[in-house]
């Protein structure tokens, strides 16, 4: 039984290594993490990520935009992503502690009406060519809203005011149904 129970704690001390490695390595960072914007049909509009590398060293970034929704809620099927969202630069290299602005166009095509949205990575790409290799990958969203489609089909359920106490004396209540 000794044999095992040293077995078994070598492998939870082996993962937990692993563990701490792993989150040590994740040294970069993109901003805005999130990034709504609305572009009339037919026109373009341009936007900026910020790649921060939190690391002492220089890395690769590799800028890969992923499908997000196949299908609007309007049943319109969801042009291909690499069709409207472009990148400057798919690749860039971000110096030690420092950050790297990473440019992109939407072209919002002419017929379309609703929303496209993408899961952009940002993964750190290694050279390594030995032994274990670990590396960070970092996901943003972006919604774009083809301006002048969206509609609105609220109901008024509750409206209200309330008094409260001296730490908090009104609350005003409002309270929509999108149907």
């Amino acid at each position: 039984m000794g044999n095992i129970s040293k077995k078994r704690t070598s492998i939870i001390t082996c993962l937990f290594i692993l563990f701490f490695t792993a989150i040590s390595n994740a040294s970069i960072g993109v901003t805005p993490s999130v990034t709504e914007i609305a572009v009339a049909p037919g026109s373009d509009a341009r936007g900026v990520f910020t790649v921060i590398n939190d690391s002492q060293n220089s890395i690769a970034v590799k800028i890969e935009p992923d499908e997000w929704n196949k299908r609007s809620k309007n049943n319109q099927e969801i042009p291909p992503v690499n069709s409207w969202l472009f990148f400057v630069k798919n690749k860039v290299e971000v110096p030690p502690r420092s950050t790297e602005d990473v440019s992109y166009v939407i072209k919002m095509p002419k017929d379309f009406k609703g929303e496209l949205s993408s899961q952009i990575y940002f993964s750190e790409m290694s050279d390594k060519k030995e032994g274990m290799n670990l590396a960070s990958r970092f996901g943003v969203v972006l919604y774009v809203l083809a301006e002048g489609t969206a509609s609105y089909d609220l109901k008024l359920e509750d409206l209200g005011l309330k008094k409260n106490n001296k730490e908090n004396p009104l609350t005003f209540l409002i309270k929509f149904k999108n149907n």
